[in-house]
C-alpha cells in the first residue's frame, strides 16, 4: 500500500476500510492488486445505506442537536460575519475572504458562491491543509453567483440586499484577482431554471470572465448541483426512525422538474461557461437514490445545506477529484 493511500486509509476509518480496500490482496505475492478509490468507496456506502431502515443510534450529528443549533453543525459555522454580506450587506462592495487551510502556503483557492459554498468549506479546509494550498472562502447565502437577479424586496432578501447582491457580482470578480487565486471554484444552490438555464449560464459566464486580465487566467472549476429536498431531513428522520428510507429522493434525469435536470445543466458548464464541473451526485446519490443518512452521518442539516459531518466525510473524493487541477 501506497504511503498516500495508507494516510487516506486513516482518515477514511482505519483497518476496517483497509481490509475492504484490500479485497484483491494475492496471498502469493503478498501485495495489494486492487483498491477502491474514494469514489468507489462512497459509491459501496450509498449501495448499503438503501436498505438501511432504523436510524443510527449514533447519529452524527444527533438529530436533537441539529434542529436545535442547525448554523453550528452545518457549514454556516465556518462563515464570521467579516466574511458575510447576508449579514452586512456593505461587505459586497468590498469582498474580504475567511481564509482556510494551509495558511503558510504560496499557492491559493478561491472558493465563492452561495449559502452552497458553506457545504464545501469544510471539506476543502481539510484539502488545503493536506496539499499545502491556502483557502479564501467567499460566501454570500442567497446570492446565486451567476449574474443574475437574486429577486424583488420581500423575498427571502430586502431592497439592500438586492443591491448587495447585484454589486457583488461585480465586486468579487476583481477581489478574487486581486489575491491571485490560481484556482477558482464556484458553487450555488439554483435548480434548474429550465427557459431560464441560458440566462443562468450566460450569468455565470459573465462572472467567471471578469475574474480574466492580460496576465491573469485561473483555473476555473465549479461544484455539481447539489441535491435539493422539498422536506426537512432532520423532521423526517425524526418521524421515520425505524423507516429512514423514506425520507430518501428519488430522481431520474429524465425527469421534468427536480434534480434531474440540475444534474442535466452542469454538463453544458464546461461549453457555456468554460469552468470544469466537479460532479457531485455521484457523492449523495446512488443509482438515482440519495439517502439522507450515509454510514452514521446525517447528510442535510435542512434540505440541501449539508452537515459539517458529511462534508468532512466526502473530503478524500473531494480531495482525489481536485488534485489533477491542484498541479500547478
Amino acid at each position: 500500500m501506497s504511503s498516500a493511500l495508507k494516510q487516506w486509509v486513516l482518515r477514511r476509518g482505519g483497518l476496517l476500510l483497509a481490509t475492504t480496500m484490500l479485497i484483491g490482496f494475492s496471498q502469493s505475492s503478498g501485495v495489494a492488486s486492487a483498491s477502491l478509490s474514494p469514489d468507489a468507496v462512497i459509491a459501496k456506502e450509498l449501495k448499503a445505506q438503501l436498505s438501511v431502515k432504523v436510524l443510527p443510534k449514533n447519529l452524527e450529528p444527533g438529530l436533537y442537536v441539529t434542529n436545535q443549533n442547525i448554523y453550528a453543525v452545518g457549514g454556516a459555522a465556518y462563515a464570521t460575519v467579516a466574511c458575510s454580506p447576508y449579514g452586512s450587506p456593505s461587505e459586497a462592495y468590498h469582498p474580504v475572504p475567511c481564509w482556510f487551510g494551509d495558511k503558510s502556503a504560496t499557492r491559493t483557492i478561491a472558493l465563492f458562491g452561495d449559502s452552497m459554498a458553506l457545504n464545501w468549506i469544510p471539506a476543502l479546509d481539510v484539502v488545503g491543509k493536506h496539499l499545502h494550498w491556502k483557502v479564501a472562502m467567499y460566501s454570500f447565502s442567497g446570492c446565486v453567483p451567476a449574474d443574475v437577479s437574486s429577486g424583488a424586496p420581500g423575498g427571502a432578501f430586502n431592497a439592500t440586499q438586492i443591491a448587495a447582491c447585484g454589486a457583488w457580482h461585480s465586486t468579487l470578480p476583481k477581489a478574487i484577482r486581486a489575491i491571485g487565486a490560481q484556482v477558482v471554484i464556484g458553487a450555488n444552490a439554483t435548480p434548474t431554471l429550465f427557459s431560464g438555464d441560458t440566462a443562468f449560464l450566460a450569468g455565470l459566464k459573465r462572472v467567471y470572465d471578469r475574474m480574466d486580465s492580460s496576465t491573469y487566467h485561473p483555473t476555473k472549476l465549479i461544484m455539481g448541483f447539489t441535491p435539493h429536498l422539498h422536506w426537512n431531513v432532520p423532521a423526517c428522520l425524526a418521524t421515520h426512525r425505524t423507516s429512514i428510507d423514506f425520507c430518501t429522493m428519488h430522481y431520474s434525469l429524465s425527469d421534468t422538474y427536480g434534480y434531474g435536470p440540475s444534474v442535466r445543466r452542469d454538463d453544458r458548464m464546461k461549453a457555456e461557461v468554460g469552468a470544469t464541473v466537479i460532479p457531485t451526485a455521484r457523492w449523495f446519490c446512488y443509482h438515482g437514490a440519495c439517502p439522507v443518512v450515509l454510514t452514521n452521518k446525517l447528510v442535510f442539516v435542512d434540505g440541501d445545506h449539508t452537515t459539517i459531518k458529511f462534508s468532512l466525510h466526502l473530503e478524500p473524493a473531494f480531495e482525489e477529484a481536485l488534485r489533477p487541477y491542484l498541479a500547478t
